[in-house]
């Protein structure tokens, strides 16, 4: 059986394995041991009541496979007095009837304190602690906010363990010719054909060559105007000249792209162990750029789809240079990029990685 722990002590989540047979006692044992709360400290709230007795068994209190329990601090109830007669005051006499418990105490605004920013609230939503516990719209709620855990979680183990993963990764190009003129050409193994744009296919004095019967749309991430296609261009790569087919597209926005028809014609390998492109089967290898060697303003593009992607990033500064200093990076250093990346943190980790 697994269950989720929902630790109001330290606001986590936990998630746990039991037997199927397993006791309240062992559940409490389990949770001494991976939550750090001990046996007599713990208060155990499922479905609004408290587990109370420690050998019922945790079917027989109808808990299934993924059921949330919820864990409380103990608080120290204080020891009854007693009258003249050896009766706890307020017990009402011999046989009166003992009072009955406290009502669980309301855990929901607890459990969804962090959603939203507002006590209990969500989104704008209604407060937790109004909804019925049994609803689709409170586990929904709390489906969300288990969720969001867990996606925190894991971006603060990434940050930790893995800082690297917040790097900019730099695009494959390589340096080539065509009739004398110098390029640098996108490795692009996900494209199906190689295309280069009218002003570069202008500027290499490639227009002639161009056959207007293969005009078209090209469709992709994005779509764009086929212009022609050239059958047969010689290209320099290294001391090497190569004959590719080459399609010409209206969009300027990239000079060439060496894409997987080519790829495949001259037996190309990618080796980013060596960082470099191999052709006719490794008897011809080219370094890749490095990314202050490529001359395309694709950094720019990509720097502006990164601060549209953490655009709502709202998390104060403090936090932020915090969040870069655990990556191992120097404080003065996290704010300059920081100021440099207009705030976003991923964008700033990426320029500090690459410094």
């Amino acid at each position: 059986m697994k269950l989720t722990i929902d630790d109001s002590i330290h606001d986590k989540f936990h998630s746990l394995e039991l037997e199927d047979d397993a006791a309240v006692e062992d559940l409490k044992v389990l949770i001494e041991v991976q939550c750090g709360v001990q046996v007599d400290e713990q208060t155990l709230v499922f479905q609004g009541s408290y587990l109370q007795e420690d050998s019922s068994k945790l079917k027989h209190l109808g808990m299934r496979n993924n059921d949330i329990v919820q864990l409380q601090k103990a608080v120290a109830r204080p020891p009854p007095s007693y009258g003249g007669m050896g009766m706890p005051v307020g017990g009402g006499g011999m046989g009166a009837p003992a009072p009955a418990p406290a009502p669980a105490p309301n855990f929901l605004d607890q459990m969804m304190g962090s959603l939203g920013g507002a006590p209990g609230g969500m989104g704008g939503g209604p407060p937790m602690a109004t909804m019925d516990p049994l609803s689709a719209e409170y586990q929904k709620a709390l489906e969300e906010r288990i969720q969001q855990n867990n996606i925190d979680e894991n971006y603060k183990h990434a940050s930790e363990f893995n800082p690297e993963l917040f790097v900019h990764t730099t695009m494959l190009y390589i340096e080539c010719k065509i009739n004398g003129n110098e390029l640098q050409a996108f490795v692009d193994s996900g494209a199906q054909s190689t295309i280069m744009s009218h002003q570069c296919a202008e500027r290499c004095n490639l227009l002639r060559l161009m056959d207007k019967r293969f005009s078209g749309i090209a469709k992709g991430v994005g779509t764009s105007r086929i212009l022609g296609k050239i059958h047969a261009a010689q290209i320099q790569i290294g001391d090497v000249f190569f004959t590719t087919s080459i399609t010409v597209l209206e969009d300027d926005k990239i000079d060439m792209l060496f894409g997987l028809d080519n790829l495949k014609r001259h037996k190309c390998s990618i080796d980013l162990a060596n960082n470099q492109l191999t052709l006719d089967e490794g008897k011809v290898a080219v370094p890749f750029l490095k990314d202050e060697e490529i001359n395309c303003d694709y950094v720019e593009e990509a720097k502006e789809a990164m601060m549209n992607v953490d655009k709502n990033n709202n998390m104060p500064e403090d936090e932020k240079i915090e969040e870069l200093l655990k990556m191992g990076f120097e404080e003065a250093d996290c704010i300059r990029a920081l100021k440099q990346a207009g705030g976003n943190l991923q964008l700033a980790a990426s320029i500090l990685g690459n410094m």
